[in-house]
């Protein structure tokens, strides 16, 4: 599995991933694939594990919206059986869907590879984070954590997009030299309520 990394705030939403795809045996497959799919202006979902999983889950979502522009749980509420039936026939996936919500502002919701399922409605002047993790081998109080990442870089940057891009992009370097499932290639993009797009390949 790669990395998969969210900021969100009620009107704004960042997300980012590496591009390394590796095969059952570790071996390298590709260098450049981006790990999320923007499925509308204010819409995108995430995602690590089986890559043709992942793809199927995609298409089949994509096709199932084909006319309208699902909100976040509309959207989750449609994958995460799909994730659990893969699952349980013995597939890796982990998903996360971030953009607008019933609620009209921005939400993250997320399931991991055990099938653990959050949601996050960020509250006002404030921001929720979420991340799809490699298996890293270490006990969970060792394992990085994005928001102390963005505390520790608050205190230097005061500019909102600067300091989410750091904070994920320090995160996604410390990961890698732990994890052989996560290179260097970052893919990052930025969706607001404002349509202010920024997509940013590195």
């Amino acid at each position: 599995m790669s990395i998969v990394l969210n900021v969100v705030t009620q009107n704004a939403s960042w997300i980012m991933s590496d591009g390394l795809v590796i095969d059952k045996n570790r071996k390298k497959v590709k260098g450049n694939f981006q790990k999320y799919t923007i499925i509308h202006d204010h819409l995108i979902i995430g995602y690590t594990g089986t890559t043709e999983v992942a793809t199927t889950i995609i298409e089949r979502t994509k096709d199932h919206f084909k006319n309208i522009e699902p909100t976040v749980e509309e959207c989750f509420n449609f994958i995460e059986p799909l994730a659990t039936c893969f699952r349980d026939h013995g597939y890796t996936i982990q998903v996360l869907v971030t953009g607008i919500s019933e609620t009209g502002n921005y939400a993250t919701f997320s399931v991991n590879k055990d099938g653990e399922v959050s949601h996050h409605f960020p509250s006002k002047k404030e921001y929720s984070t979420s991340v799809l993790l490699p298996d890293l081998y270490i006990s969970e109080k060792d394992e990085p954590d994005l928001t102390k990442y963005m505390l520790e870089k608050a205190t230097h940057e005061s500019d909102m997009d600067a300091l989410v891009r750091k904070s994920m992009n320090h995160m996604l370097v410390d990961v890698s030299k732990i994890s052989d499932s996560v290179n260097l290639k970052v893919f990052y993009h930025k969706i607001t309520l404002q349509n202010d797009q920024k997509v940013l390949h590195v």
